[in-house]
């Protein structure tokens, strides 16, 4: 102990001369509180030293184990086996199709397999969260692929929103020891309803010159209701070179696809000379 305590003493007088050839002599006044402590240890260590002496060593006992532990722990994290990152695609719902009026899900593929096989057709609850929050469940459909399959309701069939971003975060506690996910969150969007037109012409009948009618294709995104959008949809006739443009509504006729993503617009006779 008296060895260890020489050595520091040296070392601490050989950093104080450093100090005083690069910097100078400093003075320094304790202040009263801290005169006052310095005081009563003094004092401690005259009366009672070999008190004194078990505190000395049971501090360097402590602050030893403390390196020691520090050591212990920056050596574990510095020589142990690299973590496995695991990576995720992630694939979005497809387009919904009349002919399939369930939701379409989300799917999560890992690199590696992630999932006990006992967990397969079974639902996760705990290491999973979606933003915005979404009625529907996370079902493992394999050891590396999990699906979210959103609820359907009366007024939403499809169970998503449509032109929504949405954003899923896995939380610590997912995957086996051993293997890391090497981004946490991950972003997909529901693509928002789009309107293309196809096609525009003007048909001309074969057989009689003298029939002439516009038509239009426009292509939908999504399958539609097809009363609203024939509600919607109206044509008019206008003569641009008159003195006051004059326009006229025109007939027209409708034929949507089978799937309703698609429909064929045609006017009366706009008979064009």
């Amino acid at each position: 102990m008296n060895k260890i305590k020489t050595l520091f003493a040296k070392l601490i007088q050989l950093l104080s001369t450093i100090f005083r050839k690069v910097f100078g002599q400093i003075q320094y006044q304790k202040p009263a509180w801290l005169a006052k402590i310095s005081n009563s240890i003094s004092g401690f260590k005259r009366s009672r030293p070999q008190a004194w002496k078990r505190i000395w060593q049971s501090t360097l006992g402590i602050f030893g184990l403390a390196l020691v532990a520090a050591a212990g722990y920056y050596g574990y994290h510095y020589f142990r086996p690299p973590p496995q990152y695991v990576t995720v695609a992630v694939t979005e719902p497809s387009r919904p199709q009349i002919t399939k009026p369930v939701p379409e899900p989300v799917t999560f593929t890992f690199s590696e397999p992630v999932g006990k096989v006992e967990m397969i057709g079974k639902e996760e609850t705990k290491y999973i969260k979606m933003t915005p929050d979404t009625d529907g469940k996370w079902v493992w459909t394999s050891s590396t692929q999990i699906q979210f399959l959103p609820a359907a309701t009366e007024k939403n069939p499809y169970g998503w929103k449509i032109g929504q971003d949405y954003k899923v975060k896995i939380k610590d506690g997912f995957f086996p020891k051993g293997l890391e996910l090497e981004q946490s969150e991950h972003d997909f969007n529901i693509k928002s309803f789009n309107v293309e037109v196809y096609s525009r012409d003007i048909y001309h009948d074969p057989m009689n010159p003298k029939i002439q009618r516009a038509t239009l294709t426009y292509l939908f995104n999504y399958p539609v209701d097809v009363e609203d959008i024939r509600r919607r949809i109206s044509a008019k006739i206008v003569e641009v070179q008159a003195k006051v443009p004059k326009s006229q509504s025109l007939t027209i006729n409708t034929v949507f696809n089978d799937l309703k993503t698609e429909v064929y617009v045609s006017t009366e006779n706009i008979g064009v000379p």
